[in-house]
C-alpha cells in the first residue's frame, strides 16, 4: 500500500511538472547476475559486488564529492535511506573521480548511512551507459535494473524509483 501511495505521489508530481518521470526502460539491459563482477572496491581496496545484494532492492547512485549536483542529491538520498533501509532497501554510493582517501573523508564528513564504493577505472559507470555524475539505478529484489536515470534526481523522481523496487 505504501509503495502504491509513494508511486502515485511521484507520478502526480511528474504530471504536474514537479519533476520529469524516470526512464521506464533501463539504459542497459540485464540483471546483477548477468553483470557479473562490477569492478567496484570498498574504501579499503577490497573487491565488492552488487550480486551480493540479490534478494534485496538496491538504489545504486554514482556520485562525486566534487560535483555540485551530486552534493545536492546526497541529502535526499540520506533522508530516504533512513526511511527505506528499515524495509530492506539497500543504498550504495559509488564515488567517481576521487581517491579512496577523499571518498572516506567525504563519507565521514557527511555521515553517510550507507556504503561508499570506488570505481577506479570508471567502467562501472560506463558499463551502465552513463558518462558522468550524478547517475542512479534502481535494482529490484531479482537483481533487475527497473529504472535508470542520468543526472540530478529530484525527491519525486527518487520516490518514483523507490516505488518501483520496494
Amino acid at each position: 500500500m505504501r509503495s502504491v501511495l509513494i508511486g502515485g505521489l511521484a507520478l502526480l508530481l511528474a504530471a504536474c511538472g514537479g519533476a520529469p518521470a524516470l526512464t521506464a526502460a533501463p539504459s542497459v539491459s540485464g540483471s546483477l547476475g548477468a553483470m557479473g563482477a562490477d569492478g567496484f572496491f570498498d574504501l579499503s581496496g577490497n573487491p565488492v559486488s552488487l550480486s551480493a545484494d540479490l534478494g534485496s532492492p538496491v538504489v545504486l547512485a554514482f556520485l562525486s564529492p566534487t560535483d555540485g549536483d551530486s552534493g545536492a542529491e546526497l541529502p535526499l538520498l540520506i533522508r530516504l535511506a533512513g526511511a527505506y533501509q528499515v524495509n530492506g532497501v539497500g543504498f550504495v554510493v559509488v564515488g567517481e573521480g576521487a581517491s579512496a582517501t577523499t571518498l572516506a573523508q567525504w563519507a565521514s564528513a557527511d555521515q553517510l548511512p550507507f556504503p561508499v564504493w570506488q570505481d577506479p577505472t570508471g567502467t562501472g559507470l560506463t558499463d551502465r551507459g552513463f558518462s558522468g555524475v550524478p547517475d542512479t539505478q534502481f535494482i529490484d529484489r531479482r537483481g533487475d535494473v527497473v529504472a535508470s536515470e542520468a543526472g540530478f534526481l529530484s525527491r519525486g523522481q527518487l520516490l518514483e524509483g523507490l516505488a518501483r523496487i520496494d
